[in-house]
């Protein structure tokens, strides 16, 4: 029995075995289960990559728009697709509508495409704007409407919409950019640009950035080079830098990294897309997962997926993101550029302030023309274009459009006034009544002077009444057959006031305060003197008796090379640090303005060359002294900066944002020139008194110390930067530009800064009509709000329906309750949207007045109904003239032909069947015999008619012509339809500016040639009025090169006529600048001063690697551990 069980006893070597089994079954299971929980950490902590395909495109710079046109675009297109087809996970970024819309209008057949591959979700849209355009020089307001039509645009044409702000090549952020984003729903903001120059370094790579109002986006603050090839993404050094520093310094497991090419579009190298979708394709294998991403992607999901704790362990900005150097040369350069484009920002509101007005009385909405004014504006708002950098060629379009936009504004801010004005009772009037338009909000009366050109027969003089009969202050200069009449007018928040000016044989009577000698001027507030070189020596606030200044306001030129590497782009910083080498002056005192309205001095004086006319004046009751430059520029290699030195002395002064405002300290290397809106002001450290200086157009400022505001006025480098360039030609010629000085009692805030600078940049406009009873009081209101610390940035028909948009943001830093907003007969109701006009929540309406609060710079957007005006005004009655066509102007694509127009054809694609210009109705005809080509016929015309609107042009130069009307020679200045309507100084080019003076009715965009689309090139046709009342036909000239497209003709016609300039006039001078040649050979850099300028930049560029710690409130120094 042993010897049977010995026999059946186990090995001991099998329990070593089973031993040796269930050891490693424990050890795996040990394993497994680290595995299980391993992957459930990591599926919470899992890294996510975002590889971003883009194709930055430059509408212009080293090449013109046309080069775009032809080139870029269809480059950008072709590349992708082919792209597509090769790699299934390819997906495209590409930003800005308005290349889109380029696209549709060239490439019709290529876009239908780019539409299907958008709708699988591979081209995708990016960036949620209109246009890649700068964000310093443009107003807040621009960069709303700029989002505003291009998500618009995306929401319409694609079914998708972007959720980001991409400017992956603009030059610096300001603090109101956050806040924009965030008002108009938008999550986050990409940029790489930082790494050039930014004053504050990289705060970091991903984070929250706060904007001025407290309201925040997500930000991509490092994304790199948007023309890196990826040879890898995982193993990638600045990926692997990215995943590690955001999951160890804020459990942020996510990173963002740009790939393709630029500037010039097209797409990114093939072997980059391959690493990427490969990549892409190992996600199931890699503990870090990598996608082929939107712009936008990224903060979609982090918006999904960081808990509360992950996003408060994010790091936070709460700063603007301006630079140090590349840029601020920018705020300044291509000067008239700035001027234009502020001039249309504030038309186009004083347009739509009035359009709203004249649709409450039943007039149609110009929605069309007012879009068509705005997109141009935004157009060059692009971020090489309205910072001056482009080649030179690039601003003879880039200008003429905006001389467009000004034209189009102010002709359907007339349009709509006019409307108001048939509902005005004027026939109170003995002479010759006159509308005073207030496009600017206030609690109180706007009070001020008003200037009004107009025939008014043969006495010498002219005196002005109000509607009551009581004579206000008023004075007249007499000049070619007209009368200035400058008189003091007292207009309502956003509305209007009649005016009766008589003819006289005396001057007013009105005794008032005003006093004018050869170097001083005075009203009942401030007494201005000037010294013996003409410059505003003292500046005395009667009611404190505080003296403003501590010295001169001067205009300070310094000696200046600039950037050697990038001229139009940057400053020096030891250069605007250094003394001036001299300042304007030899005066000539020309007492300009001498009245009880106003009175001014007007100083003519040189330095280095250049000629500088300032007219100071005084109006009466003003708190303000304003100051209108006219510099012929002609000192090349020269800086010119006004300097305000102050008797309010602070090392904090406080710059408008147009959003709200931001304080800054004294220049330092790393801040020394920075932009602001319209104003910027020095506050006494005490809060006792301050002094406010308001710009124009110029946006570039410094404080060098605790007493002095300077203005960067003209800067002009030696370095040409290329041929096609010179920029040391850089703004030679005539610049324009104003500037204003307001002393007040204490702080800022509690002054009225905001209201005098918004009074100071948006004037007051007078309207000329006849005298005719009306239903609506000599005065009236649009709107007004309850609390001057409450700004009305705009007020316009809604997008998408007939609801009133307006816009408020609070501009004293402080909390605003139950506000309340009125509108002329009361609000039905009201919602409140986002920025871009979409619905959020009903808002609150109490007895016909919306009522809200706002946070200190807050912003906040409603729609409104208002209630309906129980008021009629007769319209014009408009009737479509038959007219003998004789020509085809007109081709199709299918069969694109030459024609008379220049050499070319018009695309009938582009000839709309109706428009509307200024309430004038037209009918085209897009095709076939679709015009006139004038030899003498005749028109029929009905003889109750007032007159006839021709839409004419002329196929060459500009013509004066005569239209025969009974027995009556009527002449018309016929513009060319392909000249440019407007131009400003290029001294490079030997081009001297000027500005026509006809109203443009319809633009088309391009025109074809036999050989094809003559791309970029523009073709205007103008409206002319004819009047005809009596008469039953008319008599064409005899000139074959006048063109007409539609005749309309009015019965009750009753229009006003804009009385004063709406923008700058030119009238076309003589080139005669000779440029030194010794100029010319200093110009050309050498090899050293090159390789010096590109140290210098590098230097810079390395400078701004490193880290900004935002514990320890400085920057890491590299190697520098945490």
């Amino acid at each position: 029995m042993l010897a049977k069980m010995q026999s059946n006893r186990v090995p001991s070597n099998i329990f070593s075995l089973i031993y040796k089994i269930c050891f490693l079954f424990s050890i795996e299971c040990i394993i497994i289960t680290s595995i299980i929980f391993t992957s459930t950490e990591e599926s919470v902590m899992r890294a996510k990559i975002y590889t971003v395909a883009t194709s930055h495109l430059d509408t212009s710079w080293n090449w013109d728009f046309e080069t775009t046109l032809r080139e870029h675009l269809p480059k950008t297109m072709k590349d992708n697709f082919a792209l597509f087809k090769r790699f299934p996970e390819y997906r495209f970024s590409f930003e800005g509508s308005y290349r889109y819309e380029l696209m549709e209008e060239y490439y019709p057949t290529e876009f239908e495409t780019l539409k299907e591959y958008a709708a699988q979700g591979r081209w995708l849209v990016s960036g949620s704007c209109f246009e890649n355009g700068d964000v310093n020089a443009p107003s807040p307001e621009a960069l709303f409407r700029n989002i505003t039509y291009g998500n618009g645009y995306f929401r319409k044409t694609f079914g998708q919409e972007s959720v980001d702000i991409y400017l992956p090549d603009c030059f610096g952020f300001g603090w109101a950019l956050p806040s924009v984003a965030a008002h108009c729903g938008l999550r986050g903001f990409t940029t790489q640009k930082l790494m050039w120059s930014s004053a504050y370094g990289i705060p970091f790579d991903l984070g929250r950035w706060y904007g001025v109002d407290g309201k925040w986006i997500y930000a991509s603050l490092d994304a790199k080079d948007y023309t890196l090839v990826l040879k890898s993404v995982r193993e990638n050094p600045a990926v692997r830098k990215k995943v590690h520093d955001n999951m160890k310094r804020y459990d942020l497991p996510f990173a963002e990294i740009l790939h393709g090419v630029g500037d010039c579009g097209g797409a990114p190298k093939v072997d980059s897309v391959l690493n990427a979708c490969i990549e892409e394709r190992q996600n199931k294998y890699s503990k870090e997962d990598v996608y082929c991403a939107s712009t936008d992607r990224i903060f979609r999901d982090m918006d999904a997926e960081l808990t509360p704790e992950q996003l408060e362990k994010m790091p936070k900005w709460k700063n603007e993101l301006v630079f140090t150097d590349h840029a601020v040369g920018s705020y300044t350069s291509r000067t008239q550029g700035k001027r234009f484009n502020r001039r249309c920002e504030l038309l186009a509101d004083a347009a739509e302030r009035a359009s709203v007005g004249a649709m409450q009385l039943g007039a149609d909405y110009p929605q069309e023309m007012l879009d068509e004014a705005w997109k141009r504006t935004i157009a060059h708002q692009f971020h090489d274009d309205i910072t001056g950098t482009s080649m030179n060629v690039c601003y003879k379009r880039n200008w003429n459009d905006y001389c467009l936009a000004l034209n189009r504004f102010a002709e359907e801010y007339r349009a709509s006034a006019s409307h108001i004005v048939r509902a005005i009772d004027t026939s109170f009037a003995e002479g010759t009544p006159v509308v005073v338009f207030n496009p600017v909000q206030n609690t109180a009366e706007r009070v001020g002077s008003v200037s009004a050109s107009l025939k008014i027969g043969k006495k010498p003089f002219a005196r002005v009444f109000d509607a009551k009969g009581n004579e206000v202050p008023s004075q007249v200069k007499r000049s070619g057959g007209k009368l200035t009449v400058t008189f003091t007018a007292a207009v309502p928040s956003v509305g209007y006031a009649v005016y009766d000016i008589r003819p006289s044989d005396t001057v007013s009577t009105v005794n008032g305060t005003l006093k004018v000698t050869e170097r001083m001027l005075e009203n009942e507030n401030l007494v201005v003197r000037f010294n013996s070189q003409g410059d505003i020596c003292s500046i005395l606030d009667k009611k404190t008796g505080r003296e403003a200044l501590s010295a001169p306001i001067k205009m300070d030129l310094f000696a200046y090379d600039g950037s050697l590497a990038w001229p139009a782009w940057e400053l020096n910083y030891k250069e605007v640090m250094a003394e001036p080498v001299c300042s304007a002056a030899q005066p000539k005192f020309v007492l300009e303005d001498y009245g009880q309205s106003r009175v001014s001095i007007k100083t003519i004086r040189t330095a280095r060359g250049s000629t500088f006319t300032q007219t100071v004046s005084l109006d009466a009751g003003a708190e303000r002294v304003d100051v209108q430059n006219e510099v012929e520029w002609r000192s090349p290699r020269t800086l010119l900066k006004a300097s305000f030195p102050l008797a309010s002395s602070n090392p904090i002064a406080t710059f408008d944002l147009g959003l709200g405002a931001i304080e800054r300290n004294n220049d330092t290397r790393r801040l020394y020139e920075f932009p602001a809106q319209m104003w910027a002001d020095l506050t006494k450290e005490d809060k006792s008194f301050g002094v406010s200086v308001f710009s124009d157009s110029r946006v570039g400022w410094d404080k060098p110390n605790d007493s002095t505001l300077r203005l960067t006025c003209v800067h002009t480098p030696r370095n040409p930067y290329k041929e096609e360039s010179k920029m040391n030609f850089l703004d030679l010629g005539l610049n324009r530009f104003g500037f204003s000085i307001y002393p007040h009692e204490g702080d800022w805030k509690d002054s009225d800064t905001q209201r005098q600078a918004n009074e100071f940049n948006q004037p007051m406009t007078v309207f000329v009509t006849d005298c005719h009873s009306g239903v609506l009081n000599e005065k009236a209101s649009l709107m007004s709000v309850s609390d001057r610390s409450v700004q009305v940035r705009c007020i316009k028909k809604a997008q998408d329906s007939d609801k009133i948009i307006v816009r408020v943001n609070e501009g004293t830093q402080k909390e605003c309750k139950a506000v309340k907003l009125y509108f002329a007969n009361g609000i039905e109701s009201a919602e409140e949207t986002t920025g871009d006009e979409r619905y959020l929540a009903d808002a609150v309406v109490e007895d016909g007045a919306l009522v809200f609060d706002l946070a200190p710079f807050a912003v906040r957007t409603f729609a409104i109904t208002p209630k309906k005006a129980e008021i009629t005004v007769a319209k014009p009655v408009y009737s479509a003239v038959e007219l003998p066509k004789n020509l085809a102007v007109s081709s199709s694509d299918e069969h694109r032909a030459d024609g008379v127009m220049d050499g070319c054809s018009l695309s009938e694609r582009l000839i709309p069947e109706h428009l509307v210009c200024g309430g004038v109705p037209f009918d085209l005809a897009k095709n076939g015999v679709n015009a006139v080509r004038c030899n003498g016929q005749t028109v029929a015309v009905d003889a109750n008619a007032d007159g006839i609107y021709l839409l004419a042009a002329s196929a060459k130069n500009d013509k004066q012509v005569y239209f025969t009307v009974g027995e009556e020679l009527f002449a018309c200045n016929i513009l060319s339809a392909r000249e440019n309507f407007g131009a400003w100084d290029l001294y490079a080019l030997g081009e001297t500016g000027y500005i026509k003076k006809e109203t443009l009715g319809l633009m088309m965009t391009h025109v074809h040639k036999a050989s094809g689309d003559a791309y970029g090139a523009i073709a205007c046709f103008y409206k002319y009025f004819i009047p005809t009342a009596g008469a039953t036909q008319i008599t064409l000239p005899n000139d074959e090169d006048i063109i007409i497209l539609s005749a309309t003709a009015v019965k009750g016609k009753t229009e006003c006529q804009t009385a004063c300039a709406l923008y700058d006039e030119l009238d076309k001078r003589e080139f005669d600048f000779l440029y030194d040649p010794k100029e010319e050979e200093y110009s050309k850099l050498n090899r050293f001063e090159k390789m010096l300028g590109e140290f210098r930049f590098q230097k810079e560029f390395k400078l701004n690697r490193m880290d900004f710690d935002l514990n320890l409130n400085r920057y890491r120094k590299p190697g520098e551990r945490e």
